[in-house]
């Protein structure tokens, strides 16, 4: 063998490696997939998407086993053909979870838009009982919070909607 055939990698070295990984792949899914065609096609694209990188490829199968142990349905999708395991390779974390956490996830992202939006003056009553230290406007929006044990007063938040000043105060 020369030199320069040396330093060459070895095809054989990337057929064992891939072959170690579809088959450490293999054994982790059966637990949640039986049929043997299923668990051959997420292998095997497995192996082919992370050839060398090792890292990549367990990262990849800890977020499907993840999404497949939180989402039944999917499991029974793959089971039925509906999801292919090419399919489900590409998957994201977030297109493998179920219909209830994408719902949570979609009103969290909701709330929080909700909360960037800039106050609508027009909207906030004038308060009798509160007026901004530093500006003197009447238009306060107020938000009550429990903030520390239950046998506490609650806490309120004022916010002034004329110059966004804050402050809070023991009820």
């Amino acid at each position: 063998m020369s030199r320069e055939d040396a330093t060459k990698p070895s095809v054989s070295g990337s057929n064992s490696y891939n072959t170690a990984n579809k088959t450490k792949a293999l054994k982790v899914l059966s637990k949640y997939i039986k049929e043997s065609d299923i668990l051959d096609g997420i292998g095997e694209g497995l192996a082919v998407k992370y050839k060398e990188d090792n890292e990549k490829f367990n990262f990849h199968l800890r977020q499907i086993l993840a999404g497949l142990r939180k989402n039944k349905k999917l499991v029974d999708n793959l089971c039925s053909k509906k999801v292919t395991p090419n399919e489900l390779i590409e998957m994201s974390p977030d297109d493998m979870a179920d219909e209830a956490v994408k719902e949570i996830k979609e009103r969290i992202i909701k709330d929080e838009e909700d909360k960037k939006k800039p106050i609508d003056i027009s909207k906030i009553p004038d308060n009798n009982e509160f007026k901004c230290g530093k500006c003197g406007s009447r238009k306060i929006q107020e938000t009550l919070a429990q903030t520390r044990s239950a046998d506490e007063p609650m806490t309120r938040f004022l916010t002034c909607a004329s110059c966004g000043f804050f402050w809070k105060m023991s009820c």
